[in-house]
């Protein structure tokens, strides 16, 4: 058993290498999940809660839970206000930009709790972020955000066992079993009704130290991704968003998404994604009410040999509560 972990941690330093943040299929209907400045924004409290299984038939799959929160700090104009990370129909701003009140600018403040299951290993983090969304023109907007947290890091100790008298692997597992990190990240959104484009970077911290001053032998890399969409309504009822998301770290190679989705009267949403070289992904998303959202995706590994089995399923709700949060 002891050489099986020593193996497990020399691999889950290589991972911690080659990917280090979650990947998820719902950033198509939550962008907050990757960039955190994509909040949609309205008068209320966006909630968000999501499960994720890698793998099913493998012991010890990776999993992930998420929450997510976010909402202004103020009543934001109704001309500003966005869903799905794009402006509202129908409500774009009439005025010219020089007349625009010091209102419009909105200020928001976000959170995201996750924790992700390895099997032997278990990270969770913590963020908090505070965005600003400022007008550029009567149609178009931008947003930014930074976000900082925590990330810490831990050995599941029920899955291993020592040999008696076994001091020297236990001080190991001692010095290694829970490592808490401070984690660093900012976004970028440009948004109309019609389109958005964004930019996100996460992990900006690097190396972190310890309690001595002296690097924890856990280097945070910097993480990219970018986005990009437009909407075309076909008809006053249905309309289709292609998109494509770019993700590169200078430890992997460059992943693109490409994404189709078809949404019907804000009733319901399919769409298909295709993971370059390794995945296609199946989504399906219904609007209980106007408040409530429930979206389902699933994942299907491509590629030869063992990859077709790597499949993925996951589940969200996101709600918006509190409606009338501020009032006049």
């Amino acid at each position: 058993m002891k050489g099986h972990t020593i193996l497990l941690l020399s691999l889950f330093c290589c991972s911690l290498q080659a990917q280090q943040l979650s990947q998820f299929s719902q950033y198509l209907d939550n962008n907050y999940l990757i960039n955190p400045a994509a909040t949609d924004l309205q008068n209320n409290i966006k909630f968000g809660m999501g499960f994720r299984q890698q793998w099913g038939d493998i012991p010890g799959n990776p999993r992930t839970l998420y929450l997510t929160a976010y909402a202004p700090i103020s009543k934001p104009e109704e001309s500003q206000y966005m869903r799905a990370s794009m402006r509202m129909n129908g409500q774009i701003q009439s005025r010219p930009r020089n007349e625009l009140k010091k209102s419009s600018i909105s200020h928001v403040l976000g959170t995201v709790i996750m924790s992700d299951d390895f099997g032997l290993f278990n990270k969770t983090t913590v963020h908090f972020s505070y965005g600003i969304h400022l007008p550029l023109t009567k149609k178009l907007s931008v947003s930014a955000a930074p976000k900082i947290g925590v990330v810490n890091l831990n050995l599941n100790d029920d899955l291993w066992v020592l040999d008696k008298n076994d001091d020297p692997f236990k001080h190991f597992l001692s010095a290694y079993s829970s490592k808490t990190l401070l984690d660093i990240g900012f976004g970028l959104w440009l948004y109309s009704d019609k389109f958005f484009m964004g930019y996100s970077l996460e992990q900006m911290g690097g190396k972190n130290p310890d309690q001595l001053g002296e690097t924890t032998g856990y280097e945070s890399v910097a993480h990219h991704f970018m986005s990009l969409g437009y909407s075309f309504s076909i008809n006053p009822y249905l309309r289709i968003v292609p998109s494509s998301m770019i993700r590169y770290s200078p430890t992997g190679p460059i992943s693109i998404d490409y994404s189709l989705r078809f949404e019907y009267q804000s009733r319901i949403w399919l769409g298909l994604s295709l993971r370059k070289s390794n995945a296609l992904v199946g989504i399906f998303g219904l609007f209980l009410n106007s408040n409530i959202r429930f979206n389902y995706t699933y994942d299907h590994g491509m590629g030869s040999g063992d990859r077709d089995g790597l499949n993925a399923h996951e589940f969200s709700l996101n709600l918006s509560a509190f409606q009338n949060l501020y009032k006049e």
